[in-house]
């Protein structure tokens, strides 16, 4: 389930599609160090379409969405700005595939 959102510190991880992830699936992304991702389901409170597979020894951080809506009362400031942060990180990412839709027409 889609509850929460994860922050790469170190390693790479590859979002897979199909096959449980193994041979035969198909790799959508991969990121590293500092890169964000599982944040669409867990703002839609969505089921997750995809697997996330650490490549390499990776250390993660998880941030809940119920962590982050005890954020938004106890620290509204730090709540606000890590919303607008996420804003522009889903706005880059429909950007890119807007771009890439486009490129493929």
């Amino acid at each position: 389930p889609g509850t929460s959102m994860f922050l790469v510190d170190r390693g790479f991880v590859e979002i897979r599609i199909g096959r449980d992830a193994g041979p035969g699936s198909t790799r959508l992304a991969a990121f590293g160090p500092g890169s964000i991702f599982g944040e669409i389901a867990m703002i839609n409170s969505a089921e997750r379409t995809a697997d996330a597979v650490c490549i390499e020894p990776s250390r993660l951080y998880e941030l809940t969405r119920d962590a982050l809506s005890e954020l938004a009362g106890r620290t509204p400031a730090l709540y606000t700005r890590i919303m607008q942060n996420l804003n522009r990180h889903l706005a880059a990412r429909l950007i890119v595939a807007t771009s890439t839709v486009q490129a493929h027409r």
